[in-house]
């Protein structure tokens, strides 16, 4: 059984109050009564209770992290950055993983709130739990959007800044004189959201808007036509490699025909039979900056809105320029 701060007092003839302030570096408390204290403390291996430093600031020292899933590398790494700057605050972690269903996303908060947390990260949740994300966030509960649409522009998000990305895309492949574009994509949100900036962006450079594709099926009936796209912008690395698994067995060569490019920059977007010209997504760093934001503000009790970050494109050799 470890020591107690009791009887470290006990031993030292010392007050608790005092032993309490040597280990914190209180000026107060004088030098060689403070390293005396310290020394003792390691010797005998003391270890803080993070009760009792709940009791005296009225914090668990816990963050919540709601997730739809862990299983790519991505919100692993996100995950990764998250753990890393809550342990370098002194705080720990819990994280509930909910697999895009309302129940479990409910279970998850109301678990969060049962252990107390002082603040939650949120990186998915399903239109059906807003209304409780807005009552924890009425009680007092601060949170942080990590990675994901929110419902309410007040409350601070952690994302990359998504036009700059498709600007950076679509300025690529135009430049490889690319004039009929799809958007390989997945049905939700964020998704829309990246087709209307690449719409906007075309746009603005008198090319049409990109042709919209939802799946295999859908990608083999547009890809069949003679007056198919030469570019795939797609929403992800996973659907553009996907996209590249579907036209080679089409027989359509990849950049040859059809120049793809993805979203994230996953370990296997560098792969040869993909390698991926795609956004490099600091995914480690997002984390990192969802927990930095969201302990600042319980610290401080003020809203801070970080700036998106800035993305960066990586080009490879799974786009080319278009045959004349």
């Amino acid at each position: 059984m470890s020591i107690t701060i009791k009887e470290l007092a006990d031993y030292l003839g010392l007050s608790i109050g005092t032993i309490s302030r040597a280990l914190h570096d209180d000026p107060k408390i004088a030098e060689s009564t403070r390293k005396k204290v310290k020394e003792l403390a390691s010797k005998l291996e003391y270890v803080p209770s993070s009760l009792g430093r709940g009791l005296q600031s009225r914090k668990s020292f816990l963050l919540g992290y709601l997730v739809s899933n862990i299983k790519d590398s991505f919100y692993n790494e996100i995950l990764q950055g998250i753990a890393q700057e809550a342990q370098r605050r002194g705080y720990g972690l819990l994280v509930g993983v909910t697999e895009d269903n309302t129940a479990s996303e409910l279970d998850q908060l109301r678990f969060f709130r049962e252990k107390s947390v002082d603040g939650i990260i949120i990186s998915n949740y399903t239109k059906e739990t807003i209304p409780t994300i807005i009552k924890l966030r009425e009680a007092g509960m601060p949170i942080v959007i990590c990675d994901f649409e929110t419902f309410d522009v007040s409350i601070p998000v952690v994302v990359l800044d998504e036009y700059r990305a498709m600007e950076l895309l679509v300025d690529y492949l135009a430049n490889l004189q690319h004039k009929q574009f799809a958007f390989y994509y997945q049905l939700n949100a964020n998704s829309m959201k990246r087709y209307a900036i690449v719409s906007d962006l075309l746009h603005q450079k008198a090319l049409p808007k990109p042709y919209l594709c939802n799946g295999k099926a859908h990608l083999i009936e547009l890809m069949s036509q003679d007056d198919r796209p030469t570019a795939i912008i797609s929403y992800s690395d996973l659907f553009a490699i996907e996209a590249i698994q579907t036209l080679t067995e089409m027989g359509i060569k990849v950049p040859e025909d059809v120049s793809v490019t993805g979203f994230d920059d996953l370990l296997y977007a560098q792969w040869p039979p993909y390698s991926l010209t795609t956004i490099y997504q600091p995914k480690t760093r997002i984390g990192e900056l969802s927990a930095s934001s969201l302990i600042d503000i319980i610290n401080t009790k003020k809203q801070v809105l970080p700036e998106p970050i800035e993305p960066q494109l990586i080009i490879r050799n799974s786009c080319a320029e278009i045959r004349k």
